[in-house]
């Protein structure tokens, strides 16, 4: 009797063992190889599902997509972690799953079951890598002291990559491989040495591959490889006249990046004397114009000012900008309508360090439509019309700077 019991139970254990293996051990019909990012497709081989036909598709042990013929209703889920969200699409037609954007998670087995008057099914292995990076080619400046006596006519390199998993790196003379390396780990430096001659005219390449893509990156022999040591025996790693050479292209590029920063941005300078003709004092004061000041203005340096062409259209808005000011600056703003001397310039608004910005005049003009910013002292002219088209002035008498915008109306 206890015998007996003793062997039901051991057929038990070993019937329970071989479904495990054969759990595990399923026999794959299709295996795929696709990279992150892309879209993969199932493919059930059937044209179509016929009527009645239940469409089961799982991932492990998991369902994750079914389908019903008949009431054509498709239903999708997802797995604990939430990795198939918004990924999964069931043709209703012929069964076929398509995950799209596919990671690296989604790597397993698809089992694929279509019940009908018998079940067939379906196994698919899905292997999904991350995209490969482009190899990197640099000049290997840690070379051994054994080979120091080969590096002074030739050029060591390296082609490297990071973070990388089951790929091959390769240096290739044309056609033909040099040299490879292969590394089934992750997150580790893949280095690969190659040595060149300086002058060497042959086409090289470093190239990365998996089972399913590959990356590839062209050597410049001229760009890594110039030759930068002295003759041999000098001990210098370079001539001082290279030296020399390097610090005045240094020097004549930063006084150059200096006077391109400082200019003032215009389009064109004006000369002291169109200056004097169109603002300054050669027009006569008559005795009722009150004194304002501008005695100061006219003063102002010359050297100092540009002039500015601003193109409006008709309607719009235009601000003038004066250049950096300071709260004790006095600004004044003037119009003129044209370069004539003896057209009178006008005063139109002005700022002090005593008082706010406020406008000054009566030209009819420009009722309602001047504004001037307190703060960084530009002049607005709002809804600006074709007489509005003349030459403003900026003056700031204690910098000794005048500006000059030319606006220019223009009819939509």
């Amino acid at each position: 009797m206890h015998f007996q019991f003793l062997l039901v139970l051991l057929l038990l254990l070993m019937e329970g063992v071989f479904n495990e293996e054969t759990q595990e051990q399923k026999s794959v019909d299709v295996s795929l190889s696709v990279t992150e990012g892309e879209s993969v497709t199932l493919e059930s081989a059937v044209n179509e599902i016929q009527r009645n036909d239940l469409i089961l598709w799982t991932y492990g042990d998991t369902r994750i997509a079914q389908m019903n013929k008949e009431p054509g209703k498709i239903s999708l889920y997802d797995v604990d972690d939430g990795r198939f969200r918004d990924k999964l699409h069931l043709n209703n037609q012929t069964g076929d799953l398509t995950i799209t954007n596919i990671r690296t998670e989604h790597t397993g087995l698809y089992q694929l079951e279509i019940h009908s008057s018998e079940v067939l099914s379906k196994t698919f292995k899905v292997t999904v890598s991350a995209p490969l990076p482009v190899p990197v080619i640099s000049r290997n400046t840690q070379s051994s002291s054994s080979s120091q006596r080969s590096s002074s006519s030739k050029c060591v390199l390296l082609c490297s990559v990071m973070n990388v998993r089951d790929v091959s790196l390769s240096w290739y003379k044309g056609n033909s491989l040099l040299s490879s390396i292969s590394v089934s780990d992750l997150n580790i430096r893949l280095s690969l040495p190659l040595e060149v001659e300086y002058q060497d005219t042959n086409t090289y390449r470093c190239v990365l591959n998996n089972t399913i893509t590959n990356q590839t990156q062209h050597l410049n022999i001229n760009h890594l490889c110039q030759i930068t040591t002295s003759a041999p025996g000098s001990g210098n790693n370079m001539p001082a006249a290279v030296f020399i050479l390097m610090f005045a292209l240094v020097v004549a590029a930063a006084g150059i990046l200096y006077y391109m920063a400082s200019r003032p941005t215009h389009k064109y300078e004006t000369t002291g004397q169109e200056l004097q003709n169109l603002f300054n004092g050669s027009v006569p004061r008559t005795a009722d114009q009150p004194n304002d000041g501008l005695n100061t203005e006219d003063k102002a340096d010359q050297s100092t000012a540009y002039f500015k062409t601003v193109t409006v259209n008709e309607g719009e808005s235009v601000t003038l900008h004066p250049c950096v000011i300071e709260d004790e600056d006095e600004i004044l703003w003037k119009f003129a309508e044209s370069k004539d001397n003896t057209i009178k310039s006008e005063l139109i608004a002005k700022r002090t360090s005593t008082n706010n910005g406020h406008i000054i005049c009566n030209n009819e003009k420009f009722k309602d439509r001047l504004q001037l910013n307190n703060l960084t002292g530009s002049l607005t002219i709002t809804n600006i019309t074709t007489e509005h088209s003349g030459y403003y002035k900026l003056l700031i008498p204690r910098k000794k700077i005048s500006k000059i915008f030319s606006v220019i109306i223009v009819n939509q």
